[in-house]
């Protein structure tokens, strides 16, 4: 038996479509998405991915509620909006909007484990002794120089490149909220 889908749902719902609360709730993903990325070494896999999966939903289904609100087919399509941002940020508005299609329908959340390297006097429970002045540094695969008197390698996931490089997953959630509340803004 097949499920039947309510005819009446989007009648019904339109009225009621509020961008600005999925994208609050896409903002309080990205704060345990955050929270979880602090850990440092504590840091799970499963818990970024599913932040991640959480926030990116958020994020893109506040842009369909704008487009239920506005009567458009496609809010993120707007030709004014888009002419503003730069082809980098399209393109990482564009990817982030299919990573959703990829995770929530088929399941498959397209994001690379990795490590990354974080000035190890931030990590809690790690004691940093070190000769006062002198520092070591290394570049991030987002290209995210880090410098500190002593590093530490994280746990971490990237997501899309973005402007030649690989984005860490709170990086590419933080800039896809704030490129859909731009676009929220210009159409309100």
């Amino acid at each position: 038996m097949t499920r039947e889908r309510r005819a009446d749902r989007q009648q019904r719902l339109s009225p009621f479509a509020d961008p600005a609360r999925n994208l609050a709730t896409a903002q309080f993903f990205h704060g345990h998405l955050n929270a979880e990325q602090a850990r440092g070494f504590s840091a799970q896999e499963e818990a970024l991915r599913a932040y991640l999966g959480a926030c990116i939903n958020f994020a893109s289904g506040a842009v369909e509620a704008l487009s239920e609100k506005l009567g458009v087919e496609d809010a993120g399509a707007d030709e004014t909006w888009r002419s503003q941002q730069s082809a980098d940020d399209l393109a990482l508005f564009d990817r982030m909007r299919d990573i959703r299609i990829e995770a929530f329908h088929y399941g498959v959340l397209p994001v690379t484990a990795g490590r990354k390297w974080v000035n190890a006097l931030m990590v809690r429970g790690v004691t940093v002794f070190s000769v006062p002045g002198v520092f070591v540094e290394a570049t991030n695969p987002d290209g995210e120089v880090v410098r500190g008197p002593a590093l530490a390698s994280v746990p971490t996931l990237f997501t899309v490149e973005h402007a030649g490089q690989q984005l860490e997953a709170t990086v590419a959630c933080q800039r896809f909220i704030a490129l859909v509340g731009g676009l929220i803004a210009a159409r309100e």
